[in-house]
């Protein structure tokens, strides 16, 4: 409930009257949000068909999707490192991920790899991080797109060849793990429209929890990412990562 709290009082949108002596509004930055699930839900109860209410950035921050979406999560794995344009988040008890969007384009790529290796230019200064060529690693495309006919929005996710250049391309959404850790269906999946981008829900394999990918990254590497949220810390132990909040 805690985490919670902290991302409804970073996000929200707060308003008050402008003019002589009053402030400004201010308007929450949009994130991108998705959930890592062990549970895949039937058609016909798709999560995403309920989250029309949500492509308003203050109803998502309020929410967190966390009511909407509670009955269809189940067994959530906890752990799951995720980066992006520099900032790091791992999954929570919800086995939600979430990160500030920092790009414009309604597309994303979509990286599942154990580690990579920042390219430093000066100091802790990185120019670009890179993978192992001989790491494991699978590339997807995601674009948003909305049906003209219907108005519904819309993801597309294809698999595409792994690139023979091992530098990550700077918008790219990088997953810490083995590729056959997780399952991410391919095709179309309905979405909300509006600044947040919700990613279509991601399926952990029975290998997952088997593997530790995340340590290795996150125990000489964490410094170059920023965490998702001011009061948020990150604790190493011998077995796992855990997160914790910043006295307030």
């Amino acid at each position: 409930m805690k985490r919670f709290l902290v991302i409804i009082l970073a996000t929200s949108y707060l308003g008050a009257s402008s003019g002589p002596g009053g402030v400004e509004p201010r308007i929450a930055s949009p994130v991108i949000t998705f959930f890592v699930s062990s549970i895949i839900v039937a058609p016909t109860d798709d999560p995403s068909k309920k989250l029309k209410d949500f492509s308003d950035v203050e109803t998502l921050s309020k929410t967190l999707m966390k009511s909407e979406l509670e009955p269809d999560i189940h067994d959530r794995p906890v752990g799951l490192y995720v980066s992006y344009k520099g900032f790091l988040d791992f999954t929570d008890e919800n086995g939600q991920i979430f990160l500030p969007r920092k790009h414009a384009e309604d597309k994303i790529t979509l990286i599942v790899t154990k580690q990579l290796y920042p390219i430093i230019l000066e100091g802790q200064t990185v120019e670009f991080f890179v993978r192992k060529k001989d790491a494991e690693a699978a590339y997807y495309k995601l674009k948003r797109s909305k049906d003209e006919k219907t108005g519904v929005f819309l993801w597309t996710v294809k698999k595409i060849p792994t690139p023979t250049s091992t530098k990550i391309p700077p918008e790219a959404l990088v997953i810490y793990a083995k590729p056959h850790d997780l399952f991410i269906p391919e095709g179309t999946v309905t979405t909300t429209g509006g600044p947040n981008l919700v990613l279509p829900t991601i399926y952990p394999t029975k290998y997952l929890n088997k593997d530790l990918n995340a340590l290795s990254f996150l125990k000489y590497n964490r410094q170059f990412f920023t965490p998702v949220s001011q009061e948020t810390a990150y604790r190493y132990a011998a077995d796992r990562y855990t997160k914790n909040l910043r006295p307030l």
